[in-house]
């Protein structure tokens, strides 16, 4: 609901405190060779001019207030102003409010003009000189009195460096006619002096100090000499047997009738003396003598030269600025009163040493480890990039902080915001154009990195818009285009380094385009994230008082506050939202002319605002930040009395304590920032090791293990670094992390050692070939089996039949073989059986047997065969279009830096895109385990299409990775056979995936069908063969230091569809009609060949049983011989000899013939 401002109530008025940092105001930035002088009126101390090297020349005035113990800058008002300058003389006319200015060296040289500035209207006129005007000139000795003889106000000069040389002329200028004399040079020759000092009294000017020329007697001069102003003539007062120790770029003042020479530079000694001397001008030897002075630890401090000095007549010297050899070797700011008064010097501070960055508005001031960081901004025409670093804790100095990388070009007026390490700034004004860059600032490396875009759609150039960053996410809405104001929000994201446009407004409605406003980051009850704007200008410079919220999840603005050109309506102001719902309000100006010096806090809830006092200072256009429970305000535009000068700058440093309403509240809303914690009702910074991203909180959260923190004051968990590759930290809340023991392997993030790198780069573990081999074995198994009975079973019948005479008489009953017992040719062939049959048959059924066996056993364990082959993807498209897959996917992420599981389920800022993937169930899974995280995808009937991918974004605060796994496992259509790759990719060393780009993991999912012809396995089964020929791609990966510039943890795995595909079929090798056919001649054929067996061993037992029954005895064969040897009549029966008479040869051979008859 809109509320519309009519009526406010305005609550009771309650006091703040505030502090001035330093507690004297912001001084004048370090500097030498100035003018420092007295102005009795106001009873302070008017400083001008210096140089803090040769590069950075002063033309500023300042005032310090010994009333008020503060400094203030007097900014001129008028165009005209003098040169800045250095090495210059002047003073102060008390009585008419001008201070005066003459000569010093500028960026053009040695000058000679003469100015005077109105101590009251801050006007500077140029002086008109009359008479012997001076040469340019730089270094020469100054001092301004009141001639005793004319009582008028006189100012005289002496020596220093003019464009050709030193020089040795006194002159003499008078103020009421302002003309300048060269008095005469009568009396003893003076030398030509660089940086002497000089001193009136009682008519006289004394000359001490000073460098002479190089080579000459002059070179270290310690004479003494006098100017009698009467008679116009030099005296060398020079004791000859207690001189002052030579110096040059020193001081004197005049107390009590001495004059005293106060520390300086000695070229003898090559350092600043740290003594002070002094002369009585009353006697007549003006013997030289060391003053006691009372020194501390801090006296280093007080010596040195080249500063600015006054001494007053009441024996105080005021010293200010200068340079010191002896301390920190250094220009330096602080301010020192001598006193002269007793026997020993003493001195104080009356302002510390303070160095600040220059004067300036339209800059920005940020906070990060209990630090406070400035960039930028403007005074004038300069512009800065410079970056400056303060402690609040110990706010005695800032530091000036030396940047590298993409340094920003100067400007004022950008967008700027801060989060852990990282400082952001966008666009602003360079003087000549509204920038639209993104910029990133590593606190930790003090390295800048610009911002090159992903995205076309760009914000357009800008001035005083305002910006959160909420990492992965910056916002950024409003300010001034050179198309007008706007009212544009838009988010750059980190995570997809890319800009988008949220919510653009039509004009008249809220919010209004705005430019010169604040604006805060929140969280509603239900963790939606809330963009609130504040305050501003409109068109014409109309203020206004406007707050408004944009909720992000609903992408929808709301007016909370309304209030267009009220009291309290303004811009440039310092504004903060507490947790409260609260607004508070400091400063600003409206309309581009008014300035509002008042302090409220709005109550967005109630509508009613609380004043409280108002500032002592007007800030506008300032840098202001919220700390524990201050605001921080520091420099802004300037101002004259009561008006704005808007185009230059001052420099001063603020913080303010709200005040809290004790009688309504029991504590006080404003309450200690991120980064701090309440302890004994204070905000103290979180300490190193820890970190605290709210308001108001009592404790820290440590950091997680395997993490470090060295800092204090850590405001979010970005803060918690990695333990690098050497290192490992096993405890939460640590500072620092331990070196990882010899022989032990500690990657990035370690949270204890580990004994070896367990991390495979590449497995692979893919469908087998179709194995026979099982079947072989199991058909080998069946036939021993079958063999051994059957053996088993033909032996025990074999010995049944030869043992039992009644089965070996049945043996013809079995005989097959009836036909095959006939062997007498030309006989008729008888069928009968005989036991040589039966045996033989038997042995025919046992062959048979074990061919039938054989047989079955081949056809039912053996009669697979397999085809794989790889054939293109559209030859199946008859058969089916889509490959339905079983697809299982781990992601492991070693090391994680993030806490990956939320109650049991995956992290909820883990985001997930699935392109041309689709399934008909999936389940996502996450864990987490010995420190890494675990992400797996489950997916039923999962089909690939051609660009597939899966994208993980992981956007945890500490979402880094040391290493990425990714395995996939597909079902790839063989029955129970998977395909499953998986890869690995490590960071370089010390490094850490984090960032814009994705890591890369490239899979080649090749399509698989499966067909069976055989009952045993399912027909038309589809799946992928995962394979890969592009290794991974690594992401982004930072060093643990530049941590800062990164958000979220990115990855993409690439599933490439093939377009081929692999064909499996599986046969039958031979069919039941084949293996019968078979079997069938196998088994006739064993009994032919049993036939032929048994006939071969019937036919050779018949031979050799006919044998047997023809065989002779030894009787018959006795009984034959006798009757062939008696037919032959060849032997002598009586005596067995041959018988010659009953041999011839024709008997013989009818013998022979006889016996082969009987044979």
């Amino acid at each position: 609901m809109i509320r519309i401002w009519l009526f406010l109530f305005l609550r009771p008025v309650f006091p703040q405190t505030f502090t001035l940092i330093p507690a004297t105001g912001t001084p004048p930035g370090e500097r030498q060779y100035h003018i420092l002088d007295l102005y009795e009126k106001d009873n302070s101390l008017i400083t001008f001019g210096g140089n803090q090297g040769v590069s950075r020349l002063y033309n500023d005035v300042w005032k310090f207030s010994l009333s008020e113990s503060r400094w203030y800058e007097l900014q001129a008002s008028s165009q005209m102003t003098p040169s800045q300058r250095y090495n210059l003389g002047g003073f102060v006319d008390s009585n008419n409010d001008y201070l005066y200015v003459f000569g010093g060296s500028s960026a053009n040289g040695p000058q000679n003009d003469m100015w005077q500035f109105d101590l009251v209207s801050y006007q500077w006129m140029i002086v008109s000189q009359n008479g012997a005007i001076p040469s340019p000139r730089s270094r020469f000795a100054y001092v301004h009195y009141k001639d005793k003889n004319d009582n008028k106000l006189k100012f005289a000069i002496y020596g220093g460096t003019l464009s050709t040389g030193y020089d040795n002329n006194l002159y003499i200028f008078d103020l009421e006619s302002a003309t300048w004399s060269l008095k005469s040079s009568g009396g003893v020759s003076v030398p030509k002096l660089n940086a002497p000092t000089i001193q009136y009294w009682n008519g006289y000017i004394y000359l001490a100090g000073g460098q002479g020329i190089h080579g000459t007697a002059s070179e270290y001069n310690h004479n003494f000499f006098r100017y009698d102003l009467a008679n116009s003539v030099w005296e060398d007062i020079t004791s000859s047997s207690n001189p002052y120790s030579y110096r040059y770029l020193t001081g004197s003042a005049i107390y009590n009738d001495e004059f005293y020479l106060l520390f300086g530079w000695s070229d003898l000694i090559g350092a600043d003396l740290g003594n002070i001397m002094k002369v009585s001008l009353t006697g007549s030897n003006y013997s030289w003598s060391n003053v006691t002075i009372v020194e501390d630890e801090n006296w280093n401090m007080i010596r040195r030269d080249s500063y600015a000095f006054f001494g007053s007549s009441s024996g105080s010297v005021y010293i200010f600025g200068g340079y010191s050899s002896s301390y920190n070797v250094t220009i330096m700011n602080n301010l020192i009163k001598l006193d002269l008064t007793s026997s020993e010097i003493t001195y104080t501070v009356l302002s510390y040493e303070f160095k600040s960055p220059s004067p300036r508005k339209s800059h920005s001031l940020c906070s990060s480890e209990a630090k406070l960081y400035l960039f930028g901004g403007q005074n004038g025409n300069d512009y800065y990039n410079d970056l400056w670093e303060l402690d609040p804790e110990n706010p005695t100095s800032w530091q000036s902080i030396l940047t590298s990388g993409d340094i920003p070009s100067p400007r004022s007026g950008h967008a700027s915001d801060s989060q852990g390490d990282l400082v952001v700034i966008f666009g602003g004004y360079d003087g000549t154009s509204y920038l639209n860059d993104l910029y990133y600032l590593n606190l930790i490396t003090n390295s800048w990195k610009e911002v090159i875009p992903s995205s076309i759609d760009l914000p357009a150039g800008r001035v005083e818009a305002c910006m959160k960053v909420y990492l992965p996410y910056v916002f950024i809405f409003g300010g001034k285009t050179e198309s007008g104001i706007t009212n544009d929000l838009w988010l750059y994201n980190t995570g997809t380094n890319s800009y988008k446009l949220l919510y653009e407004v039509a004009l008249g409605n809220h919010p209004l385009p705005v430019y010169g406003h604040s604006c805060e980051l929140a969280a509603d009850t239900y963790g939606n994230i809330l963009f609130y704007t504040m305050l501003g200008s409109t068109d014409g410079e109309e203020p206004i008082g406007n707050v408004d919220v944009f909720n992000m999840t609903l992408q929808h603005w709301v007016n909370l506050y309304l209030e267009e050109s009220g009291k309290n309506a303004r811009a440039n102001a310092a504004v903060k939202l507490n947790k409260y719902n609260e607004v508070g309000v400091l400063g600003g100006q409206a309309w581009g002319t008014d300035l509002k010096p008042s302090i409220f806090v709005l109550n967005l809830d109630t509508d009613t605002i609380t004043s409280q006092n108002s500032m002592e200072d007007y800030f506008y256009s300032s840098a202001s930040l919220y700390y524990k429970k201050s605001f921080y305000i520091q420099g802004g535009g300037s101002v004259a009395g009561e008006a704005m000068r808007a185009f230059l700058a001052q420099g001063s440093f603020i913080k303010i304590e709200l005040a809290c309403d004790t009688s309504t509240n029991t504590s006080c809303h404003w309450t200690c920032s991120p980064g701090t914690y309440i302890q004994n009702n204070a905000c103290v910074p979180c300490p190193a090791g820890t970190f605290n991203p709210s308001y108001g909180a009592t404790t820290c959260f440590s950091c997680p293990s395997g993490t470090f923190n060295p800092t204090k004051g850590a405001n979010t968990a970005y803060q918690c670094y990695p333990c690098d590759s050497s290192s490992y930290n096993s405890f939460e809340g640590s500072a620092t992390c331990r070196a990882c023991p010899v022989n032990k392997y500690c990657p990035v993030g370690s949270s204890s050692p580990l004994e070896t790198d367990s991390i495979n780069s590449y497995s692979s573990s893919q469908p087998s070939l179709f194995d026979t081999s099982s079947y072989n074995s199991d058909a080998d198994d069946a036939f021993n089996a079958m063999i051994t009975t059957v053996c088993v079973l033909f032996f025990i019948i074999f010995i049944l039949f030869v043992s039992i005479n009644f089965l070996r008489d049945k043996l013809k009953a079995l005989d097959l073989y009836k036909e095959g017992h006939n062997y007498q040719l030309f006989q008729i062939m008888k069928r009968h059986s005989t036991k040589l049959g039966g045996t033989f048959t038997i042995v025919f059924l046992v062959a048979a047997i074990i061919l039938i066996c054989d047989a079955w056993i081949v056809y039912a364990k053996n009669n697979i065969y397999e085809d794989k082959s790889l054939v293109p993807l559209v030859a199946l498209e008859n058969e089916l279009t889509d490959f339905p897959a079983t697809v299982n996917i781990e992601v492991v992420l070693y090391r994680y830096g993030g806490n990956c599981v939320d109650n049991g389920k995956c992290e909820s800022s883990l985001l997930k895109t699935l392109h041309e993937i689709s399934y008909s169930w999936m389940e996502l899974k996450c864990s987490r385990s010995e420190g890494n995280c675990h992400i797996s995808f489950s997916f039923a009937s999962c089909v690939i299409s051609t660009g597939a991918y899966i994208e993980l974004d992981l956007q945890e605060k500490q979402s880094y990775t040391s290493a990425i796994s990714v395995s996939l496992n597909s079902s790839s259509s063989i029955p129970n056979q998977f395909s499953s790759i998986s890869q690995s990719l490590l960071p370089q060393k010390n490094q850490v995936f984090r960032g814009a780009n994705p890591s890369k993991f490239y899979f080649s999912m090749i399509p698989s069908l499966f067909r069976s012809y055989v009952s045993d396995w399912p027909d038309k089964l589809t799946g992928y063969h995962v394979s890969y020929n592009t290794p991974p791609e690594a992401g982004s990966q930072y060093a643990i230091k530049n941590l800062p510039f990164t958000s979220n943890l990115k990855l993409m795995i690439m599933l490439n569809k093939d377009l081929n595909s692999v064909y499996t079929q599986r046969f039958e090798k031979q069919g039941w009609l084949t293996v019968l056919s078979a079997l069938l001649g196998s088994v006739f054929g064993a009994m032919g060949a049993v036939s032929g067996v048994m006939r071969i061993v019937e036919k050779n037992y018949k031979g050799w049983k006919s044998a047997r029954e023809t065989k002779m005895t030894g009787a018959d064969i006795s009984e034959r011989g006798d009757a062939i040897q008696e037919m032959l009549n060849l032997y002598d029966k009586s005596d067995g000899m041959p018988n010659p008479t009953k041999y011839d040869n024709t008997k013989t051979e009818s013998a022979d013939m006889e016996l082969k008859l009987m044979i």
